[in-house]
């Protein structure tokens, strides 16, 4: 009895020690796999920044390339001759509307200025009914002192952020004038949100403010947050990805007064944030850009390293106690024999789970290296793409322009134009592929406000009014109701009736026309027609047509206009649901075409963007 209680004791004493052995490896284990993560969130916490400079940047060099060469077509001395010294503001009025509503559509401008020499502004071409002020901006300024292009971003009196772009203008060596282009920074946070996945927060010092003129501001261009969030910034942008980030985002305010990067938890989930300097263009640092998104990766690296740790140190316990068996108890061969067999068992078992394993890594990086090819390709046809077509459209204009035929001859003269029209038809097909790409991958956000129908298409008739007339095809609109207002998308929506328009016009030969109106056709529906007199397409090519990439094959007159991707009807019936709304075509061969679009005159109050 004695020395069986001596055995147990024995047995009692080395178990023991083993097991202490192991807590504590164990324990090692857990120590240094956490602090291996925090320095892995630090270096993806400093990629991300750096991501998001890096396409910053490039947003903002192809907003400059493309601004400073629309500038040299519209500054070109025989467009403006002598009218900054005469301050003729019909004149600028009238020789520069269509070029704004091509620069608006086209690169998305929003500020188009012509001043005097003394800073005087003549006109604003975005809004005609403002002039006369003194203009005191930095970039103005500047280029009045240097005699050169000045650029850079700049914050409005309400609050905006714009990238601006001005040139003075001279005759010999006497200064007449300054032409300026801008456009609000808003198209970049969506850009970038989208294209990193990230949420952004753009936030400006008090200093730079006052909260009249914010709030102001927010009435207009729909801010969001109080002017009494935080002591000493106030939010002028953003772009939040998800339903609970704007209560991670005033968790953020607080803590990133303390660090720069950091990280918030929120129902379990876990979020990692950096801050960036926001400078206008004197360098000054005006405010605080913050980009928040999950910790998903380094959520994945946590489990899988763990599960190192847990195996490794399970695999030890099962040595050790192998070994402690195979000493202490008279049955070592059998529990060897035992073990042999459960080794073999396992092998086999552990081959298995390893060929399931690759089959689903495998399917993972597959699925990962396509996804990040569709990104990279969006991202590089952004970036690398419109960028020089937007300069060699530019640049042809100005070469085929009938004052310079004389120089050049007409020879050249016909082939810029052949290089104009060519550009410009492979810039609307990169943009329509992309629209469409981000379609089918969710990624286009609708910014949905309360806008007049009524003066939406307006414009639009007056922006595809140029090329009917060439066609001697007259666009008619009819308006039924003398203001209609919903809410929807107001580039999209454009977007939707400029395709319809420019197709009815396209495909419609003299004397035919083309109407446009709209109607309100219940209490919660507005219905949108285009109606052409045109070719019309055959019942067996409609369903075609819808496709993407599908064109008319039947039709002498749809074959000589068939220059385009065939994704334009296929684009409005996308964006058309993206409104809730819905598409339909009524077509007859040799008779013309109708197309009506049904949208919900209200959405949601959640889906508001803001409101005008």
């Amino acid at each position: 009895m004695a020395a069986g209680g001596s055995l147990k004791n024995f047995r009692a004493q080395i178990l023991l020690a083993f097991v202490a052995v192991f807590v504590i490896s164990w324990f090692s284990i857990i120590v240094a796999t956490y602090f291996n993560l925090q320095e892995k969130r630090a270096a993806e916490q400093q990629e991300m920044r750096t991501h998001f400079l890096h396409t910053f940047d490039q947003e903002i060099k192809s907003y400059r390339n493309a601004f400073t060469a629309s500038l040299e077509f519209l500054t070109h001395p025989s467009r403006i001759a002598h009218s900054f010294t005469l301050e003729n503001k019909p004149f600028f009025l009238s020789s520069f509307a269509v070029d704004y509503a091509n620069l608006n559509q086209r690169l998305g401008v929003s500020h188009f200025y012509f001043s005097t020499a003394s800073r005087r502004n003549i006109v604003r071409m975005h809004a005609p009914e403002k002039s006369g002020d003194f203009i005191n901006r930095l970039t103005t300024v500047t280029a009045e002192n240097t005699g050169e292009i000045a650029s850079g971003i700049e914050i409005g009196r309400l609050g905006s952020l714009s990238y601006r772009v001005v040139k003075p203008i001279y005759s010999g060596d006497q200064l007449r004038g300054f032409v300026e282009l801008g456009r609000e920074l808003d198209g970049i946070w969506t850009l970038i949100a989208q294209q990193l996945n990230i949420s952004i927060q753009v936030l400006v010092n008090k200093p730079f403010l006052n909260k009249a003129d914010w709030l102001e501001g927010k009435g207009i261009f729909g801010f969001r947050g109080q002017w009494e969030d935080m002591k000493d910034r106030v939010l002028v942008g953003s772009e939040m990805n998800g339903e609970t980030m704007p209560e991670i985002m005033k968790a953020v305010y607080k803590k990133q007064l303390e660090h720069d990067i950091g990280q918030i938890e929120n129902a379990g989930d876990v979020y990692l944030y950096s801050s960036v300097p926001l400078r206008d263009f004197s360098q000054a640092q005006i405010g605080t850009i913050l980009i928040v998104y999950p910790q998903k990766l380094l959520t994945g690296d946590l489990v899988d390293d763990l599960g190192t740790a847990a195996s490794a140190s399970a695999i030890a316990l099962f040595i050790g106690l192998g070994i402690c068996y195979v000493l202490l108890t008279p049955t070592a061969r059998n529990i060897r024999d035992r073990q042999a067999r459960l080794e073999k068992e396992i092998t086999h078992r552990t081959h298995d789970l390893v060929e399931a394993k690759e089959d689903a890594v495998k399917a993972k990086n597959s699925a990962e290296v396509a996804n990040k090819a569709k990104s990279e390709f969006l991202s590089n046809m952004s970036h690398e793409l419109r960028t020089p077509l937007n300069a060699i459209i530019g640049f042809s204009s100005i070469v085929k322009n009938d004052e310079l035929r004389e120089g050049i001859g007409e020879k050249y003269a016909s082939y810029a134009d052949d290089i104009n029209k060519a550009g410009s038809h492979l810039l609307d097909i990169i943009n329509d592929i992309l629209d469409v790409s981000r379609i089918e991958a969710g990624e286009l956000k609708m910014r949905f406000q309360r806008l007049s129908l009524t003066k939406l298409m307006h414009e639009c008739h007056r922006m595809v009014n140029v090329r009917a007339t060439n066609r001697l095809v007259p666009v008619i609109h009819e308006s039924f109701d003398s203001d209609i207002m919903i809410d929807a998308d107001s580039t999209r929506l454009k977007q939707i009736i400029l395709n319809l328009l420019t197709n009815a016009v396209k495909f419609t030969e003299p004397p035919g026309t083309v109407r446009l109106y709209a109607e309100i056709e219940s209490p919660t529906t507005v219905r949108i027609v285009v109606a052409d007199e045109g070719i019309g397409i055959a019942t067996e090519e409609q369903a075609i047509v819808l496709r993407r990439f599908g064109k008319a094959a039947n039709n002498a007159l749809a074959k000589q206009n068939e220059e385009g991707t065939g994704l334009g009807l296929t684009l409005v019936q996308d964006l058309v649901k993206q409104h809730g709304g819905t598409f339909s075509l009524e077509s007859e061969l040799g008779k013309g075409t109708r197309v009506i679009i049904r949208l919900p005159i209200s959405q949601d109050s959640d889906d508001l963007d803001f409101l005008i």
